[in-house]
This record gives structure tokens, C-alpha cells and sequence, in this order.
């Protein structure tokens, strides 16, 4: 008999829990996975054919980055830290990374 608790016992049966948990390194290879990330998520309406320029859809972050609406949502200041980004430079910088996304290498 255990002294753990049902419950307790319970709550550590997930995923979390069992030894096939998968890890990656997010700062590993030649490119930044956390700014790839972000970057990638700023694509996705356009490669969705939702819209045909990065600024043209209204429910992404991506017009509160490039300074076309003053959002309050996005802390641009830790985007920026974090990332090691120039927000000035944000806009230029997310339409060449459009071309240069390969959908597999941030999945």
C-alpha cells in the first residue's frame, strides 16, 4: 500500500507524467524556434489565403507590432527583449522572414 493519496496518484497519471515526454531545445540549431514562432504565427492568414498582406488581418497581433494600431495586449517592449528584435524594424523584417518560413522547420 502506497502513502501517496488517490487523488494525488491521480493527478500524476498525465502525459507529464509518463517517460515518452518529448523535449526540444528552444534555442537549438541555427535558428531561434521561439522567433520562428512568432514570426510563423504572424503568416498564418496569409498562407491561409484569408488575406493577402500581412497587415490585413484584424485579429492578429502582428498590426500592434508593426505600429499600425496601438494595441494594449502586446507587451512590445518584452517582445523585443526576448526575442532580441528590433520592433522599429519589426514590419520589414516579418514580410522577408514570409519567404524564408519553411513550414516543416518550426513544426
Amino acid at each position: 500500500m502506497s502513502d501517496t493519496p488517490e487523488g494525488v496518484r491521480h493527478l500524476l497519471a498525465g502525459s507529464l507524467f509518463r517517460r515518452r515526454t518529448k523535449s526540444k531545445n528552444l534555442n537549438e540549431g541555427k535558428n531561434n524556434y521561439v522567433e520562428q514562432a512568432f514570426h510563423y504565427i504572424h503568416q498564418n492568414p496569409v498562407k491561409a489565403l484569408l488575406c493577402n498582406e500581412l497587415h490585413e488581418w484584424d485579429f492578429s497581433s502582428y498590426r500592434d507590432y508593426a505600429g499600425l494600431r496601438n494595441g494594449k495586449l502586446c507587451n512590445k517592449e518584452l517582445t523585443e527583449q526576448l526575442l532580441n528584435l528590433d520592433i522599429e524594424r519589426f514590419e520589414e523584417y516579418s514580410k522577408s522572414f514570409c519567404g524564408d518560413l519553411n513550414e516543416k522547420e518550426i513544426m
